[in-house]
């Protein structure tokens, strides 16, 4: 009845490159990563009637990104750091519903349908955070960062919007961090 499989074909590539001195110390990634996705289903009837395929359908995705990003934490003082730090990311995906429905069972399954839903879009995102080392139990920090997460569609469900939307944050923090009780309590 249901024989096929989900097969799933996925290439990453990453590429680091950084470096570390008394100064600045810096870290830069380029990135890619391509997946294919397909489902394939069907039931078929046996027994004393003929042999008939009544339902057959597939789902195929793809989605495909690439980004890069770089971050840079400059050591001005013994005491103070200031590090910041930008990504890039472009996203493409599309999802394909394909499905024969044989006409005396589309009681039971519905009509046979061919759908194809895509998304493609892309963000920025960044953050700074200095840093002030005032003794070495006690450093005061600021933090602000953006964050994003992306669109995608969705399948044809009735009721359900095609697609769903990226949705982005703002994060803001201050704070101190430190020891006490000769380093057994962090905060």
């Amino acid at each position: 009845m249901f024989g096929e499989p989900i097969l799933t074909n996925k290439f990453t590539q990453e590429i680091r490159s950084s470096n570390q001195g008394s100064v600045a110390e810096w870290l830069a990634v380029v990135f890619y990563t391509h997946e294919r996705t397909k489902l394939t289903q069907s039931i078929d009837r046996t027994g004393n009637a003929p042999n008939v395929t009544v339902f057959s359908g597939s789902s195929i995705s793809s989605y495909a990104e690439k980004g890069a990003f770089a971050d840079l934490t400059y050591h001005a003082t013994e005491k103070f750091d200031g590090q910041g730090g930008i990504r890039y990311a472009a996203k493409g995906q599309y999802y394909r519903v394909l499905s024969v429905v044989d006409t005396p069972v589309q009681g039971v399954f519905g009509p046979g349908e061919d759908h194809l839903f895509t998304s493609k879009e892309d963000a920025i995102i960044w953050l700074l955070t200095p840093t002030y080392l005032y003794t070495h139990d006690l450093m005061p920090h600021l933090r602000g960062a953006s964050g994003y997460r992306a669109d995608g569609p969705n399948s044809n469900t009735p009721g359900v919007a095609p697609s769903f939307r990226s949705d982005t944050v703002m994060n803001y923090e201050a704070g101190i961090m430190g020891k006490l009780l000769a380093k057994a309590s962090v905060f």
